[in-house]
């Protein structure tokens, strides 16, 4: 009984204390007073301006050039694709890949760009590389002749459109096809895209302005004894120069002393003393590769019979020829083809019968530098002339006539000198 009794009162003792445990999270805590919050004194501000925000204009950035310095690449075993696309991007490029270009790919390459390591691997593969402008295509070469024909048209500026035409035949493929409109010197061409990008640098390299020289030509006529007696020698002749030998301390004036080729100041020497006579001083121009012709002599005409009776006329040459097929070169030097030819009449024409005509002519080729003197010399001309002094009426007396008139005849050998002085034309334009 009195474990029951202790057993209640500590129960009860329990819950009054759980009772005031809960009484006492239930009252809130005391708090103070809110503080009335004071009002902040009056702002005054100035009034708001609005600013704009600076405007700035677009810059344009320039597109990076293509890098063409030497590099050193190396791949082991790399898919060829793969390896065309690194390259292309580093080369700023654009690429278009074939599908069927495929595999791995071992190259080690030094002192190369971008572009020529693509062209060469693609090309170490058996694939086409083909590029127009700024897009190349690798693909395989049957792929090209499977393309659609594309037509183009190039008018041409300096070139002949014929002549241009022999040369890209050579390289069309079995559709591509040339067409010539030789009324305004246009190349009409039929080809696959891939083919028509080679042949577009082609068109241009070939298509350009043709050197022009112009050429003064001396021809001289000299007695051969004149030639002897001063000891001429026209192998010995040197190039024009000028030497500056620096002012004159006297009239401050710049000193030039200037040495001409020997055979030159002979020859204004000769033509001062009337002993050598000029036939010719013209000036020519021609264009590279053309042949420029000069003639001074007589035209003789005889008339000849054919088979069947008929006469007709026939025209021969006769005097001082010369020829000259300039060929300029890319350091400043031009080549010449030179064919001078002295010819004279031997025999006179007869009826029925043709003049017989002497011919001395030679052929040279030399290289020599842009203004440079060339003489040419050697080829003698026999000048016969013969002179009557008679009394009028008296000399023309049947037989009897003899005694009233003289004959004489003289002979004289004339060594015709050419010299010949080339000059470059600067290009128009």
């Amino acid at each position: 009984m009195m474990k029951m009794l202790r057993y209640l009162t500590a129960c009860a003792i329990g819950a009054l204390a759980i009772s005031s445990v809960v009484c006492a999270k239930d009252d809130p805590a005391p708090t103070a007073p809110a503080a009335v919050p004071t009002p902040p004194p009056p702002v005054v501000s100035a009034p708001a301006t609005i600013t704009p925000a600076p405007v700035t204009t677009p810059v344009a950035v320039a597109a990076q050039p293509v890098p063409d310095e030497p590099i050193e690449i190396g791949y082991i075993e790399a898919d060829i694709q793969n390896v065309l696309r690194t390259l292309s991007a580093k080369a700023g490029i654009n690429l278009i890949l074939g599908d069927e270009v495929t595999g791995k790919v071992t190259v080690n390459l030094k002192g190369v760009s971008y572009e020529e390591a693509m062209q060469l691997i693609a090309e170490s593969k058996g694939y086409a590389y083909v590029k127009d402008k700024n897009i190349v295509k690798v693909k395989s070469k049957e792929s090209l002749d499977t393309e659609a024909i594309e037509m183009r048209i190039y008018t041409l500026n300096y070139a002949k459109a014929d002549d241009i035409k022999k040369t890209l035949e050579a390289v069309l493929t079995k559709q591509g096809k040339i067409q010539v409109d030789t009324r305004s010197n246009t190349l009409v061409l039929s080809d696959t895209p891939s083919n028509l990008s080679k042949l577009v640098p082609l068109i241009q390299a070939l298509d350009t302005q043709t050197p022009q020289v112009m050429i003064e030509a001396s021809v001289a006529e000299v007695p051969s004894e004149v030639v002897n007696n001063l000891g001429l020698a026209w192998q010995t002749a040197t190039t024009f120069t000028i030497n500056s030998t620096g002012t004159d301390a006297t009239t401050g004036r710049l000193a030039i002393s200037a040495t001409a080729p020997a055979i030159i100041t002979v020859l204004n020497t000769l033509f001062q003393q009337n002993k050598a006579r000029l036939l010719a001083n013209p000036r020519i121009a021609v264009r590279d590769g053309e042949t420029a012709r000069l003639q001074i002599g007589d035209k003789i005409p005889f008339q000849i019979i054919n088979a069947q009776g008929v006469p007709s006329i026939v025209i021969l040459d006769a005097g001082v020829k010369l020829e000259i097929t300039p060929r300029v070169n890319k350091d400043g030097f031009i080549t010449m083809r030179m064919h001078p030819e002295v010819s004279q009449i031997a025999t006179a024409p007869a009826p029925g019968v043709p003049p017989t005509i002497s011919t001395r002519e030679a052929d040279s080729s030399l290289t020599v530098k842009d203004g440079t003197p060339v003489i040419l010399a050697g080829l003698i001309q026999k000048n016969e002339t013969r002179t009557t002094v008679k009394v009028p009426l008296l000399g023309d007396i049947p037989v009897l006539g003899w005694l009233f008139k003289t004959e004489s005849s003289d002979t004289r050998n004339n060594e015709v000198v050419f010299v010949i002085t080339p000059h470059i034309l600067a290009k128009n334009g």
